[in-house]
């Protein structure tokens, strides 16, 4: 290689660097002061008559949603973070394709880097795009000359059918978070909210978020190139999709969908703007001011790494008898989360109680509780990329009902206690990639 080549080459990789690491550094710093103003202040919640459930189980999250999908009459939204190419994603696609089919509108909105039917299953988007009546749109992702919107990520996990029914969620649809009966369990929750009004100011209110993402300028709409390939997706995909949909009705068989509704005193529901590569903190905003009003029991988190704006604002975790739930290092499946996480260990166990769990699977819940009654569910984790770089939503609940519900199930969370096993190595690894990905972040 020549000298003046290898120049460019080295110039190159300096400018992606800095733009996909220092570029949002930068922005996160800057976007970050407002959370060294934060003052106590309650969220302000409306009243509503839309009965809501919470389903912490696994073996039913894949049927609670087909359900929601067949039940469609006019229109289906979906916003997705990852839908995996595996049997869960094959069952959850021929539903919505089966919706289209029989005239109700359907919109995907799928995570541009996580968009896993680009190539190994490129047929499968065809297939749906086949029909007159899907639309799948991609948000964000690597784009040319623009390296840093490689962080501009989608993470909601929302289901909207005909304005009375919506779902949100911390889970991915693919088989380790809805798949029944297989190892290393992905332990999360999901919050149904129904109603009759179509008015109803909860649902209301997540049908203007999903249209403001719907129409962000990062989206890109995906087309069908070819009715004969889309003809020939379906031949493909439709066969494999039936039969692990007759594979998951033979697992559920003789298992009942129960779910517990209730009505709810007050809603509300916070997310970050979608218009933004780098996001201002809307959520965290608005939890550290509840944080700070020190009503905050419980927070549930697979992961737990503070921005270093955050920081003020977490130390009322020292000043209150709040409790953080989130993944051991026996538990973790993200590495780089938690070995983040482990160079703040110390700061965290200083300023607030650290419940770590110890039991099957891993923790993928997302939520906290308030008071007597309230509750937070939805796809925010207590991190710098869910406070800065993500599109994240939290829906907020009034319930004595629904509390008590989410309160039981994290007690029987940190009863959990097996015996760990090989995690000395896994430790190790972690420590040395967080003296990597540390920095980058800018964390302390």
């Amino acid at each position: 290689m020549k000298k003046e080549t290898k120049w460019l080459v080295g110039i190159g990789a300096a400018l992606l660097a800095s733009s996909t690491f220092l570029y949002p550094k930068q922005k996160m710093k800057q976007k970050g002061q407002v959370l060294q103003e934060i003052k106590p202040k309650e969220p302000e919640l409306e009243k509503s008559k839309e009965k809501v459930a919470i389903y912490t189980e696994r073996d039913q999250a894949l049927q609670l949603r087909l359900e929601a999908i067949r039940m469609a009459k006019e229109e289906i939204k979906v916003t997705q973070y990852a839908i995996e190419s595996d049997e869960s994603g094959d069952v959850f696609a021929q539903a919505l394709l089966e919706a289209a089919q029989r005239g109700v509108q359907v919109k995907l909105l799928c995570n541009g880097l996580t968009y896993n039917w680009k190539h190994s299953q490129k047929y499968k988007e065809s297939a749906l795009l086949n029909e007159p009546n899907f639309q799948i749109s991609v948000y964000g992702g690597l784009r040319r000359l623009r390296p840093w919107e490689i962080n501009n990520v989608l993470h909601d996990k929302l289901l909207l059918v005909d304005h009375r029914l919506a779902i949100s969620s911390g889970r991915n649809v693919g088989n380790r978070f809805l798949w029944p009966n297989i190892e290393g369990k992905t332990k999360d929750m999901d919050v149904i909210i129904y109603t009759d009004d179509i008015d109803a100011p909860l649902i209301q209110k997540m049908e203007e978020y999903f249209n403001q993402l719907w129409n962000a300028p990062f989206v890109t709409r995906k087309k069908l190139h070819s009715k004969k390939k889309g003809t020939q997706a379906q031949e493909r995909f439709l066969p494999k999709a039936k039969q692990a949909t007759k594979e998951y009705a033979n697992q559920i068989q003789g298992q009942s969908l129960a779910l517990s509704f209730y009505p709810v005193e007050g809603v509300g529901f916070w997310h970050n703007p979608a218009h933004e590569n780098i996001k201002s903190p809307w959520i965290a905003q608005q939890f550290l001011s509840l944080l700070a009003t020190g009503k905050v029991t419980w927070i549930q988190t697979p992961y737990f790494v503070w921005h270093k704006t955050m920081r003020k604002g977490l130390e009322n975790l020292r000043r209150y008898p709040t409790k953080v739930m989130t993944n051991s290092v026996a538990t973790s499946p993200n590495f780089f989360a938690y070995s983040c996480y482990l160079r703040q260990k110390t700061w965290d166990e200083q300023y607030g109680e650290m419940v770590e769990y110890h039991g099957q699977g891993s923790l993928h819940h997302k939520g906290f509780l308030y008071g007597e009654k309230g509750v937070g569910i939805g796809s925010y984790n207590l991190d710098c990329r869910s406070t800065f770089l993500d599109t994240e939503n939290l829906v907020l609940l009034q319930s004595k009902e629904l509390h008590d519900q989410l309160q039981a199930q994290i007690l029987a969370y940190q009863a959990e206690d097996l015996p760990a096993k090989n995690v000395q190595w896994k430790q190790k690894v972690m420590e040395a990639m967080g003296r990597i990905v540390y920095p980058f972040y800018d964390l302390t």
